[in-house]
Order: C-alpha cells, then structure tokens, then sequence
C-alpha cells in the first residue's frame, strides 16, 4: 500500500471535497468503491480534515455556561436552572420550594399544576403529591383543567384513600388486585352486586328471547 500522503492527487482530493456533507463511514466505503482500498480510514479522515471536506460546526454556537436562573424546555416541562455547572430541577418544584421553605425534596415527590396549566407558576397553582398517590389521583378524577379547587379536592381524596388502605392493609384487611390494593370487604361487595346485576341482564335476555 502506498503512503497515503503520495495518493492524493486532485481527482481523489476533488471527490472529498463534493461529498462533504456524506458521513464519514459511508464515504469510505464510496471511496474504496471508486479508488480501491489504498488508504486506511484513519488516514482517510485525516485527509478529509486537512482538505477541509467536512462539516463546520455553527461558528455562532456559545459555548458559555448558561448562567443561574436560565430556563430551557425538557420533555415538555421547564427547568430552571438554580447552580452551576449544570444543575436543573422542573421550576414548579422551584417555585414550590421557594413559598414553602419548610419543606425538604424527596425523590418520592411531585409536583401538579391545579389548573392544568403547565406554564402557569403561580405559587398557589402548584400544588405537592407523593407519587404513590398518582393511580388513586387518577381513579379520582386527576387534573381538571380550569378548575384548580377540584384538581386540589382529587389530591386530598387520594391521600385519604392512601392512608385508609395503608391502616388495613395493617390489620391484614387488603387484597391486590389487577387495578392495585383494595380493601377486602368492600371489593367483595361490590363484586356481589356486580354479579347480580350480570345475573339480571341474563335473566332479562333470556325472557326477552322467549317473547
């Protein structure tokens, strides 16, 4: 193989030059298609470097830490950002902490919007749930847009629930089921009525089929 510093005559230089913005892989392999295998990839690169056959990186791009405070948009939720080097956390949990300095961050926490707005910052729009509390929200009602006292009713009724199945579970009175934890005696009933109710509609299906 010769020295790849003695193959590279304008024809080859010409061809890295019009397939610049060709990936670099695919481009060998190209190259090695129209020329042969006469230069390792690494001398290859090399070569599109020195000839200037690449893509520039935006020039105008700062490479400047952003500073404290800044805000950006992850997953559909903002961040703030509140220490340096590159420390973000979701700014409703900012703001939380920030009227509430009492209040010490689990891993276990999260944070709503009462009024279903994820923009809205308002202090009294961001309200905290523990995220074992989510499937019970949910059951209840979850956010309701636009009505932020309704939304803050579904947190407290999931708490209460929460707790009520955390005291029977205690007392051995639980059972999980497909939808999670649910207390015995009333999952029992219920499953007593809606057997009956299935029983009556059968029943009523079957006179109707012999009118």
């Amino acid at each position: 193989m010769k020295h790849f510093r003695k193959i590279w005559d304008k024809e080859k230089k010409d061809f890295l030059i019009a397939n610049k913005d060709v990936n670099r892989n695919e481009l060998y392999e190209r190259f090695c298609q129209k020329f042969g295998n006469v230069v390792t990839q690494t001398a290859f690169n090399n070569e599109r470097s020195r000839v200037g056959a690449v893509i520039k990186k935006n020039p105008h791009k700062s490479t400047k830490r952003k500073p404290l405070y800044s805000e950006h948009l992850k997953g559909g939720l903002v961040k703030i950002k509140i220490a340096q080097p590159n420390v973000w956390i979701s700014k409703s949990r900012w703001v939380y902490e920030k009227a509430h300095p009492e209040y010490v961050y689990s891993q276990e926490d999260c944070f709503y919007f009462l009024d279903g707005d994820t923009r809205n910052f308002a202090p009294e729009n961001i309200a905290l749930m523990k995220k074992k509390w989510q499937t019970l929200f949910q059951f209840f009602g979850g956010t309701v847009k636009g009505k932020p006292e309704i939304t803050r009713l579904h947190i407290l009724q999931a708490r209460l629930r929460f707790s009520v199945l955390d005291k029977a579970e205690k007392a051995n009175l639980t059972k999980v089921v497909s939808k999670g934890r649910v207390i015995a005696k009333e999952y029992n009933e219920k499953e007593r009525i809606r057997g009956r109710q299935r029983y009556a509609e059968l029943k009523a299906k079957k006179e109707a089929k012999k009118c």
